[in-house]
């Protein structure tokens, strides 16, 4: 039998249908009969598009009967920027923006490793890496190494790239001036290097308990 919330996803799926840049990303529906409806699109949702869409399924849901006609209230909105990515869509659509990942427990598993940008390892070989976000991860490595796939903890970094298995965030990490490197100076003063080591990480979806865009002033 279809739920109240599966009746009001199926009626804004109609309703977007004529309008495939928009989707569906989440609806609620508390016990006061209080529906809210998330919606986004590929290029961001305006509140007049919610105005309009709120009206059509008001309507669409007071003659469903599936709640009292006069007692619910109805909210149409995009997601607030404090809220989680939870579709491909939206992880498409924000590539370039700073995200913060935050990942699931750590488990005893072994956790494969896809790579880290700048160290290259030829073959097969077990790998244990130390200086990641989240702690120490160990795992097996194949071909070369070139990102992560790290579990606990959080990671903050530019999404470069999404498909069906997961993510590619870029972290800009400080580099380490090495010993015996001279600082570079002004007036006399000793300026620290201010250089950033990039680093890929290739996380699957599996490992990901949230992900959230960074405000960057």
């Amino acid at each position: 039998m279809e739920t109240q919330v599966q009746a009001v996803e199926r009626m804004v799926e109609g309703i977007l249908a004529d309008d495939p840049q928009y989707f569906l990303v989440e609806v609620k529906i508390r016990p006061t009969n209080n529906i809210k409806v998330y919606l986004d699109g590929d290029n961001g949702i305006s509140i007049d598009k919610c105005i309009s869409y709120n009206r059509r399924l008001y309507k669409m849901i007071e003659e469903s009967g599936i709640v009292p006609a006069d007692d619910f209230s109805l909210e149409v909105s995009s997601p607030g920027l404090d809220e989680p990515l939870k579709l491909y869509r939206q992880y498409k659509k924000n590539i370039g923006r700073k995200v913060e990942v935050i990942f699931k427990e750590a488990n005893k598993e072994e956790t494969p490793v896809t790579g880290i940008a700048g160290r290259n390892l030829e073959g097969t070989a077990e790998e244990k890496l130390t200086g990641i976000p989240g702690g120490r991860l160990e795992g097996k490595a194949e071909g070369k190494l070139a990102g992560a796939g790290i579990t606990g903890g959080k990671l903050e970094g530019i999404l470069k790239d999404v498909n069906e298995q997961g993510i590619t965030v870029e972290e800009a990490r400080s580099k380490k001036p090495a010993r015996a490197a001279a600082h570079n100076t002004a007036g006399g003063k000793s300026i620290p290097s201010k250089k950033k080591e990039l680093i890929e990480h290739k996380i699957s979806f599996e490992s990901i308990k949230s992900t959230k865009i960074q405000i960057v002033f």
